[in-house]
């Protein structure tokens, strides 16, 4: 009988704690982000755009949670892009990707 009263508690602990995570998204899912390729050379462009998030935050590995290899972190893709005219005078798009550590640990 004691080894029911534990049972319960333990059970309903693990289903919060389940319950409360972040989802975790793999890197096929966040396929959002502009991946294009930049501009060609030569090229005058305008300034950067503000950081922009895209995506959904993935479990992947991060410098700041693991000095030596990375550890795994909650991870933001986020872009900004910016307007430049090329040689023959047509415009393009030139996009930057970085990733953010939300917080270590997945």
């Amino acid at each position: 009988m004691r080894t029911r009263s534990l049972l319960l508690p333990l059970l309903l602990l693990i289903v919060v704690v389940i319950s409360t995570a972040p989802p975790l998204v793999t890197q096929a899912a966040a396929a959002a982000c502009h991946l294009a390729p930049s501009c060609p050379d030569p090229k005058v462009c305008g300034p950067w755009s503000s950081m922009v998030s895209c995506d959904s935050p993935f479990c992947d590995t991060h410098p700041a949670c693991d000095f030596i290899n990375g550890g795994p972190a909650i991870v933001q893709l986020k872009e900004r892009f910016r307007v430049c005219t090329i040689a023959d005078g047509s415009q393009c798009l030139d996009w930057e990707l970085y990733s953010f550590k939300v917080r270590c640990g997945c």
